[in-house]
């Protein structure tokens, strides 16, 4: 299946997300006008535009982070079809502009970028190329003057016209190095790059999740090499890094301990590692600091952002849960439906913590927010003191939900409102809107970015020009269970058209 997302953005902006419906655009189109920049950094939009404005290409797009004017994912470049399988290659893009920038590979090896503009994938050249690279894409994550992507590139014996992005297209067991890459917004130069990774599944390159520790003074990569969830043995089943952020240097390898012990059950709980001591009992180790404890009745559930959930005790049936920063020593009992509320990460990452869950299906669906290291969901919407929406996505204390309604028996209208979370108050009221709502969302202050509801790549188109017919997988925020039957939405950035009274005080 081919993988497309999309990015819009219009009129002012701020850190939301909204429902969009992508127009795509022509190459021949008129040129798109750069973005106008919100009225203040934290600007709250009401309504958006309805057309998006990267690519302003009919092609291959995906966004794997976003975060106020830039934006990083994948693409398929022309200037990239002798380098890499069908020119797909990471970017990352400024807004602000309109800049793309391509992660290249020179004749020497080294990776560079390169400024690049985006056709239609009709107005591409297809022959076969001499690329003898596969890119594929893995986490990203964006601060305010780099951006650091993790992507795995498999050498080929000879060119391939096999038009896959995904790993799970090739082989089983087709294995690849994994690349990380620290990318200077400012002027779109490579400050670092290292393998991280000699070998790994090509399969599992997108389940790899790169997070910030320390005070963003470090990152922690995470992910497993085989689709298992847990290992009998300490073999290379795993990645559990911590490296700088200045030069990507490992500073702990999880494998330069455990290998040493004699331990099996390895489980990987986002920024720590728990595992079984053989003759002892289960322990926890956190990858901020290396330090280790024993977990006795604890059984942990993950390590994010200085907090350490897990549940009380052993037994699978208990609904005991607390909640420990790491930093602080605080430990707070969990409350509410907090086992199910504690989601996986999201495959695009930005700013926004909030924890959006979705349990239930029909009649008996709910939506909570939980903040991190509350002790109850900040908001749980069950149909009854609320309607359950069919998507959502959270900017600090603001939460957008977004409706699709039936008018007849063939069609559908889209809406949205947004809610104070804190308060519970509605912020605006109810917005038709002619964009289409995705699975998952992300916003910064330049616009909201949504996508269907499969990991697949995401872009951003311009014009007013009819959307073509595709078949349409793209990665998001918020998973909402959706039934088989629900029409796919295309995945846009969609930038503000207005904003409430007090946003502009």
């Amino acid at each position: 299946m081919r993988r497309r997302t999309f990015l819009a953005v219009t009129g002012a902006t701020a850190l939301l997300p909204a429902v969009v419906s992508c127009r795509q655009s022509r190459s021949g189109s008129s040129a798109t006008s750069v973005p106008t920049p919100p009225p203040k950094s934290d600007a709250v939009p009401t309504a958006f535009a309805d057309a998006s404005i990267w690519p302003a290409a009919d092609t291959y797009t995906t966004i794997t982070a976003v975060s106020d004017r830039y934006l990083c994912g994948g693409a398929r470049i022309k200037d990239a079809l002798n380098v890499f399988t069908k020119g797909w290659c990471p970017v990352v893009v400024d807004i602000s502009t309109l800049t793309t920038y391509a992660v290249l590979l020179d004749q020497k090896g080294a990776w560079v970028t390169r400024k690049v503009g985006l056709v239609d994938d009709d107005d591409m050249d297809q022959n076969s190329k001499g690329a003898l690279t596969t890119i594929f894409m893995g986490s990203t994550l964006l601060d305010s003057e780099h951006a650091y992507l993790v992507f795995g590139a498999l050498t080929l014996s000879s060119p391939s016209t096999q038009d896959s992005m995904r790993g799970s297209d090739f082989p089983k067991g087709t294995a690849c190095p994994v690349i990380l890459v620290k990318f200077r917004l400012s002027d779109g130069s490579i400050q670092a790059a290292t393998t991280v990774a000699d070998s790994y599944l090509v399969e599992g390159i997108e389940g790899l999740y790169l997070s910030f520790a320390n005070g963003r003074s470090s990152l922690v990569l995470m992910g497993y090499d085989v689709n298992v969830e847990s290992s009998q043995d300490s073999g290379n089943d795993y990645i559990a890094l911590r490296l700088s952020v200045t030069d990507l240097s490992v500073q702990f390898d999880a494998h330069s301990i455990l290998d040493n012990h004699d331990i099996n059950d390895v489980r990987l709980c986002g920024q720590a590692i728990a595992y079984y001591v053989k003759g002892g009992d289960y322990a926890i180790m956190f990858l901020s600091d290396n330090k280790r404890e024993r977990t006795g009745e604890r059984y942990p559930i993950e390590v994010k952002d200085d907090w350490y959930y897990y549940k009380d005790n052993q037994d699978r049936e208990s609904s005991s849960g607390s909640v420990r920063n790491v930093i602080s020593g605080e430990t707070i009992a969990l409350k509410g439906d907090w086992k199910n509320e504690l989601q996986s990460w999201s495959i695009i990452s930005s700013d926004q913590q909030a924890y959006i869950s979705w349990n239930g299906q029909g009649s008996s669906r709910s939506m909570s927010i939980r903040m991190p290291g509350a002790a109850a969901a900040a908001l749980t919407w069950d149909g009854g003191n609320h309607k359950v929406p069919d998507g959502a996505c959270v900017v600090g204390d603001v939460l957008y939900s977004f409706y699709e309604v039936k008018t007849s028996s063939s069609t559908s209208s889209n809406e949205f409102d947004i809610t104070s979370i804190s308060s519970g108050k509605m912020i605006a009221d109810v917005q038709k809107t002619a964009i289409t709502h995705g699975t998952k969302n992300a916003v910064t202050p330049w616009g909201w970015q949504m996508a269907g509801s499969m990991p697949q790549p995401v872009g951003l188109t311009t014009s007013h020009s009819p959307p073509r017919q595709h078949r349409h997988q793209p990665v998001l925020l918020c998973l909402p269970p959706r039934p088989s039957s629900h029409k796919r939405a295309s995945p846009c950035i969609a930038e503000p058209s207005s904003y409430p009274q007090q946003s502009s005080e």
